[in-house]
């Protein structure tokens, strides 16, 4: 949908270097960002700051040949053979362990294999999504001690407000985890929005 449009830009704004003669490479090299600007902003749009959940889910869709996208389908949608298949395909194309390891983890947190999700932990480099994925295996095992300490480490308000939602819902406190998720879904955006939203559902 996206390329048309980009397409005849790109034609008119050519047309007009070409018409007025303008050989400046700054403004030629300018009309050439504003171009890769204006073809990905859709995208990134979706990615990082829409709320529009029928949106996000068609665009998620129409590029499930991307199996990073689909995974997050999947995923949200509780689609279990997918998940499999679509983990282990992104598990061997990719050559960063932390990466994989982010893979294997969100798989293995679906499944509830805590075994499996523990030991992807010490992989994950990025320290904030490691506290945060230490935080929904200890709540899973009932340490609750070691989970609040995590919690209250976290600066991330959506990562925070997610486990705190998931501690409320395990001790069976379903108003204050509503409260928590309703407070997680404010705090974010595009495909992390999309994820909570299905996940609350």
């Amino acid at each position: 949908m996206q390329s048309l449009p980009t397409f005849i830009l790109s034609a008119v704004g050519f047309f007009f270097l070409y018409y007025f003669e303008i050989t400046n490479l700054w403004l030629i090299a300018f009309f050439g960002v504003l171009m890769v600007a204006f073809a990905i902003f859709p995208t990134l749009n979706i990615l990082l700051w829409e709320k529009d959940i029928p949106k996000i889910e068609r665009f998620l869709l129409k590029n499930k040949k991307n199996l990073t996208f689909y995974t997050v389908y999947a995923l949200a949608n509780g689609l279990d053979e997918e998940i499999k298949s679509s983990t282990e395909k992104l598990v061997s194309k990719s050559k960063q362990r932390s990466r994989q390891a982010l893979y294997k983890i969100g798989e293995a947190l679906h499944f509830k294999d805590l075994e499996a999700a523990n030991e992807e932990l010490s992989y994950i480099t990025a320290p904030a999504y490691r506290a945060y994925y230490e935080g929904f295996i200890r709540l899973e095992e009932g340490d609750l001690a070691h989970a609040n300490r995590i919690i209250d480490e976290i600066q991330t308000t959506w990562m925070k407000n997610t486990l705190m939602a998931e501690r409320e819902r395990l001790a069976g406190q379903l108003d204050e985890a509503i409260h928590y998720a309703e407070a997680a879904k404010k705090n974010s955006k595009g495909l992390q929005y999309y994820t909570l939203h299905k996940t609350f559902e």
